[in-house]
């Protein structure tokens, strides 16, 4: 089962009608376009996703809906829709299936070369070759940059001395080992592993990842029609934010949540995932509580009520969502969070591995506040 399935399962019903397209801008395995195309079946799809073996899974778990699933070999980023979409879906960053795959090199639990690229075949550096051509002050900036890394400095000055005495890294383990090296001893025993933020940095750095998002921020409620949904899935904190600034600011969606929705505890119990990322993120006896909250679009755009007349005069003519809500579970470290949900009517949900950096997510809904 798909995480925060029943969040976007909810969101879907906020929809005036289900006779149209939906959108899922990261196919991955098709967990959530399955659920969907199985409880509205006027769906139609357009999967998108440049990873081949998650298009080749993905097929395999839509075969029963053969006749409305069409799966496109692409980054999201370089997509145009053919047809307004009822549904837009986006889950952020890496999947459970590539983390578990030592060949893709995205993970430090298994041993595999220095890949991380979401699409292998696609011609673009991998992390051995990016970390071989940057200097040591540039790796360092990226390091700080995409994992908010406090010890960047170190952790370059160490790889690129490695690089010069021995070569490339034998693989993803041997550059774990050699950035936990620039932790104090008592700070490698820490909730993440120390090297979770720079391979964070790295992988983003590899696929472009935060580029690509802000495009689909620019693009993704255009793509939809009146009163569609627009779901984001985000998994660290500089995901969110972006995530998080565009459904405050953009004039096209309108937040009527101010506090994200968590996972009931009911799905956390259900799914191993949910339930060991909120033990580690809430901490015990924590209670995840739903919050739903109507904000004025005044408020929203940070208008004095005076002003408001004016905002809602030209509401009607704007592409706009009508309602966002924002589902979020457990709260996040700087650098990497916990996967989250939010929805700007649109919405999404995530997954995350436990070793690699913790996951965050909101969803947004276009149209009335989904009860959770």
């Amino acid at each position: 089962m798909p995480v925060l399935a029943e969040a976007v399962l909810s969101g879907a019903e906020q929809l005036s009608g289900f006779e149209g397209l939906l959108i899922d801008a990261t196919l991955g395995g098709g967990g959530h376009s399955a659920l969907l195309l199985e409880r509205h079946p006027d769906l139609h799809l357009v999967g998108l996703d440049q990873d081949p073996t998650a298009r080749e899974a993905a097929a395999e778990r839509l075969a029963p809906f053969a006749d409305r699933v069409q799966i496109v070999a692409t980054n999201f980023a370089d997509y145009t829709p053919s047809e307004p979409a009822l549904m837009v879906l986006a889950d952020l960053g890496v999947s459970s299936p590539q983390l578990d795959v030592a060949q893709r090199g995205f993970s430090f639990r298994l041993d595999g070369p220095l890949d991380m690229r979401m699409n292998p075949d696609g011609g673009a550096e991998c992390a051995a070759e990016l970390i071989d051509r940057l200097e040591e002050n540039a790796l360092a900036d990226l390091i700080y940059a995409y994992g908010e890394e406090r010890l960047s400095r170190r952790i370059a000055r160490r790889i690129k001395a490695d690089l010069a005495e021995h070569g490339a890294y034998a693989g993803t383990a041997a550059l774990a080992y050699a950035i936990a090296g620039c932790y104090p001893p008592k700070a490698r025993r820490g909730r993440i592993h120390p090297a979770t933020r720079t391979f964070q940095a790295l992988r983003i750095a590899v696929n472009d990842e935060l580029k690509a998002l802000e495009h689909l921020l620019q693009t993704a409620p255009d793509w939809l029609k009146p009163g569609g949904v627009l779901g984001i899935i985000s998994f660290h904190s500089l995901e969110d934010r972006r995530v998080k600034t565009a459904f405050l600011t953009d004039a096209r969606l309108e937040r009527l949540t101010r506090k994200p929705v968590m996972a009931s505890e009911t799905e956390a119990e259900a799914n191993p995932l949910i339930g060991g990322l909120a033990k580690a993120s809430l901490g015990p006896g924590r209670k995840i509580t739903p919050v739903r909250q109507v904000v004025r679009p005044h408020e929203r755009q940070g208008l004095r009520p005076d002003n408001a007349r004016a905002l809602q005069r030209a509401a009607p003519e704007q592409h706009a969502t009508k309602a966002q809500v924002i589902v979020r579970r457990g709260q996040e470290p700087p650098a990497a969070g916990e996967k989250s949900c939010r929805l700007a009517k649109g919405a999404r949900a995530c997954l995350v591995d436990a070793t690699e950096a913790p996951i965050r997510g909101a969803l947004v809904i276009r149209g009335k506040a989904v009860p959770f």
